[in-house]
């Protein structure tokens, strides 16, 4: 007998662990067999439904069975659903994917970490749905959310500062959400993505956004500004229904084709109104006149409509070719300049920036939130009154400018800026 047992010993001690396989990682997690080469498995984890686990889950990068490495490489849809006593998560840096319902339904989960930071790229639908007690998400390379993600979960902050998709439902009916960290680099934003998300005041928007769907943004009555980024192609029905906006920045040309339908300017608690160049008339017009859904009287006749170009004013410095950004508003921060045809920042040379074409791109945070990002003609005021013929100028040393302030060498015919003796005028030569 006692040799029939060490012999069933070492049996199982050495037995294999093969692809569909499951195996027993711990007490209250399994693992589906995915792959196994040599000594090394690779796993898909869930909870053990015979003994679920509870309070602090960690999903580590490897456990051993029978003499094998098995490494959980993902997390099985609904893995993990159900856990009502699992209060904390932390899951391993092999696992790039949160699939749809994870943790559906952990009503006590309060917080899901990654041991290397940076590593879950894509949440899938329902994965936190109804996590009640989630208190804060940080996933800082985070690209996609999907479908209901995060729907009626309490989250109150989220930080997710690469992520370009947030389809519909991602944040719909997180009634607690207060801080959505991120949105400079979204893409899309999804129908009912962030309607009835609680108590934001303010969501960033970045000049890569097309789309906006249905409803995405309606019902937050504490978000006081928002901005329409240039790139936007379309935006959907009542997309900003029942807000308490302040301020609005329209930056897409095309922003009647949904001014109507989307209820931006429905708002009767906005005052100021900046919009693009030739949007100024068209909009007043629609305040004043109305449409069959929206009668005047319910639109935001009190606000007041500036074109984009009374945000930031770009001036000529002293030196004829540079120039300096100004804010004309309140909470302008970190104003850049870009070349439109390159998309190149144009650096602060100290006197100004160097601009050398007619038309310059202005970059800048409204409140540090808000990305704004348009194009606007320099006017190349040359501040000079009086005007002199010579076939020469008598000084060693003048320093000659064209007309649109850049450095010429050798001018011949035609008419420059010249300084000298701490004195500019123009000349024709």
């Amino acid at each position: 007998m006692l040799f029939a047992a060490a012999t069933l010993a070492a049996f199982s001690s050495n037995a294999q662990v093969k692809e569909g396989d499951v195996v027993n990682l711990t007490e209250n997690m399994l693992g589906d067999v995915i792959a196994v080469v040599e000594n090394t498995a690779y796993v898909t984890v869930y909870a053990n439904p015979d003994a679920m686990p509870a309070d602090a889950l960690e999903i580590k990068d490897s456990y051993s069975v029978n003499g094998y490495d098995c490494h959980p490489a993902a997390i099985k849809q609904s893995g993990f659903r159900g856990c009502e006593e699992l209060t904390s998560v932390k899951v391993c840096s092999l696992i790039t994917t949160i699939p749809g319902f994870a943790f559906a339904d952990c009503k006590k989960l309060r917080t899901f970490t990654e041991a290397t930071p940076g590593s879950i790229e894509l949440v899938g639908n329902y994965a936190f749905y109804k996590t009640y007690a989630l208190n804060e998400i940080n996933l800082p390379k985070c690209r996609t959310v999907v479908d209901y993600a995060f729907n009626q979960s309490g989250v109150k902050k989220v930080s997710m500062p690469e992520v370009q998709y947030i389809y519909a439902g991602g944040f719909y009916e997180c009634k607690s959400l207060s801080e959505f960290i991120g949105g400079e680099k979204l893409r899309e934003v999804g129908g009912v993505a962030f309607c009835n998300a609680g108590p934001m005041t303010q969501i960033t928007l970045g000049p890569n956004l097309t789309k906006i769907g249905n409803t995405a943004f309606a019902y937050l009555p504490a978000l006081k500004e928002i901005v329409i980024p240039e790139n936007v192609e379309s935006v959907g029905i009542d997309a900003f229904r029942g807000l308490g906006l302040e301020r609005v920045f329209i930056l897409c040309s095309n922003f009647m084709d949904f001014c109507d339908t989307s209820c931006l300017l429905r708002d009767k608690s906005l005052k100021e109104i900046y919009c693009k160049e030739g949007l100024s008339v068209d909009i007043k017009n629609y305040i004043e006149t109305g449409s069959e859904q929206h009668e005047p009287q319910f639109l935001a006749s009190d606000a007041i409509i500036k074109p984009l170009s009374d945000i930031v004013e770009i001036k000529e410095t002293s030196t004829p070719d540079y120039f300096t950004a100004i804010d004309k508003i309140d909470d302008i921060s970190f104003i850049t300049l870009f070349d439109p045809a390159t998309g190149n920042s144009i650096p602060n040379m100290g006197p100004g920036y160097h601009i050398t074409d007619n038309t310059v791109g202005i970059r800048y945070f409204v409140d540090k939130k808000n990305l704004l990002q348009y194009t606007t003609n320099v006017e190349r005021p040359s501040g000079i009154e009086t005007v002199e013929t010579t076939s020469s100028y008598e000084n060693e040393s003048p320093v000659y400018y064209d007309l649109n302030g850049r450095e010429v060498k050798n001018p011949t015919n035609g008419i420059f800026i010249i300084k000298t003796n701490g004195k500019t005028s123009k000349v024709v030569l």
